[in-house]
């Protein structure tokens, strides 16, 4: 999330006591919420088995030791040397709508896998092989389920000590943990602390190694709240190289959604942000975009349903540019 919200402090966490500024926004989790638990997250997981264009597998664990689930969707026929793409959600803890989205279009792509529809539903699975890590971060979205969301926990929730190696606080934000522009020295009990070192936490290092080993073309980066798309670079406001087609990226996600469009911006030319995943992707060859949703961070049952009505065909649009685009830098 890169939008302003109005945040307070708040001095809880887990024993009452440590986080002393990982702030909170006026949020809690809406009446009649639907949000599946970590094991019911797992149980998903595991009715993938036997799935003819599925696969799941784990790309890590977190800091406290879940799984970082991995569902790879290709078709079994199609071209020889498919394009390579990435969708990844939930970096930020409190930021529960991308999570949810992604998890129900991989119900839907499961569910036309079981009726043999997939392939006739989805013509980019003959070009593409798409990788979905629907939630990089476990341990805060476990967190936020325990205290329904009051305190919009962002971060994971490693121990940071100090120099005498007391716990001074927990939690490092994910999206500044990344080695490009990595700003170190901000205080530990900031709600965006980026860590004590570059790929300090496990889930960042888990995303690193599954990027440099897969050779991805093009990543969507999902979030919320703003109803944007961005572009890198966040931590500057110089171009990047190919802006052209990684405006085009962006383009064939938003030509699908029905109005009001998102708006699509360079992140640095709004706000400068160190530490990134998309601009340490973009930096290893990945043309990596960051997908601001328009909804809630806890969206209620409409407003997940309304989201993937409307935010599904923006993929299969974007995926379908992509397949048929040469798009590896």
């Amino acid at each position: 999330m890169h939008c302003a919200l109005v945040r307070k402090p708040n001095n809880t966490f887990k024993d009452d006591s440590f986080r002393i500024t990982q702030n909170h926004c006026e949020v809690s989790f809406p009446a009649g919420y639907d949000y599946p638990s970590f094991g019911e997250y797992g149980q998903f997981a595991g009715s993938f088995a036997n799935n003819g264009f599925i696969r799941v597998s784990k790309a890590g664990v977190s800091g406290e030791g879940r799984p970082l689930y991995k569902f790879v969707i290709s078709s079994p026929g199609g071209a020889q040397n498919k394009k390579r793409v990435l969708f990844v959600g939930l970096h930020h803890g409190s930021e529960f709508a991308g999570f949810l989205f992604l998890y129900d279009y991989l119900r839907a792509l499961r569910d036309e896998s079981a009726r043999r529809t997939i392939e006739q539903n989805h013509p980019w699975l003959g070009d593409i092989e798409l990788t979905v890590l629907p939630m990089l971060n476990p341990d805060g979205y476990v967190y936020n389920l325990s205290t329904k969301g009051i305190y919009d926990w962002r971060g994971n929730t490693s121990a940071q000590r100090g120099d005498t190696g007391k716990i001074l606080t927990y939690g490092v934000d994910l999206n500044r943990n990344y080695a490009c522009a990595f700003q170190s020295g901000s205080d530990p009990r900031d709600h965006m602390y980026a860590g004590s070192f570059a790929f300090s936490e496990p889930e960042t290092r888990a995303l690193r190694d599954l990027v440099l080993t897969q050779g991805f073309d093009c990543a969507i980066d999902f979030h919320s709240f703003c109803g944007e798309i961005y572009l890198p670079y966040g931590h500057t406001a110089a171009p990047p190289p190919d802006r052209g087609e990684l405006l085009a990226l962006a383009a064939g996600f938003n030509r699908a959604i029905p109005a009001p469009k998102y708006r699509i911006a360079q992140l640095g030319r709004i706000g400068k942000r160190g530490g990134t995943a998309m601009d340490w992707m973009y930096e290893q060859g990945v043309l990596a975009i960051t997908v601001e949703l328009e909804y809630e961070l806890y969206p209620d049952k409409n407003e997940r349903s309304q989201m993937y009505t409307r935010i599904a065909p923006a993929v299969e649009s974007y995926l379908n540019y992509a397949a048929k685009r040469a798009v590896k830098r």
